[in-house]
C-alpha cells in the first residue's frame, strides 16, 4: 500500500477511494468464487479467479496480498488442490484485516 500512498496527498484522492470501494466488492465477491471452485475441484476456473483477484489486489496497494494471490493461482495451475485450499484458507481469514486497512487509507485519502 505504501506504493500509492502518495496519491493521497494530491487530487487523484478520490481515485484511489474509488478504487478501493471497487476492490472491497469485487474482492468478497472473488473469494466466494475462490471458495466454489476449490469446492468443486475446478482448479483451472480457481486459478482464473486468482488471475483478476492478484491484479486487483496489486491495484489498490496490497503487494504482499496479491503477491500470496498469484501464488495461489500457481499451486491450482500445478494441481496442488491440498496446498491450495490451506493458502486459500489464510487468505479468506487475512481478507477482512486488509480491507480495514484499505478503508483506513480511503479515509485519509480523503481527509
Amino acid at each position: 500500500m505504501a506504493s500509492l500512498r502518495r496519491l493521497r496527498g494530491d487530487e487523484r484522492a478520490d481515485l484511489y477511494s474509488k478504487l478501493v470501494d471497487l476492490y472491497q466488492a469485487g474482492s468478497a465477491q472473488a473469494l466466494a468464487q475462490l471458495a466454489t471452485t476449490l469446492d468443486a475441484a475446478d482448479l483451472i476456473a480457481a486459478a482464473a479467479v486468482c488471475h483478476k483477484f492478484a491484479s486487483s489486489a496489486a491495484n489498490v496497494g496490497a503487494l504482499t496480498f496479491a503477491r500470496d494471490v498469484r501464488e495461489l493461482e500457481r499451486l491450482c495451475a500445478a494441481g496442488e488442490a491440498h496446498r491450495a485450499r490451506e493458502l486459500y484458507e489464510r487468505l479468506a481469514a487475512a481478507h477482512p484485516t486488509l480491507i480495514e486497512e484499505l478503508s483506513a487509507q480511503r479515509l485519509q485519502a480523503s481527509a
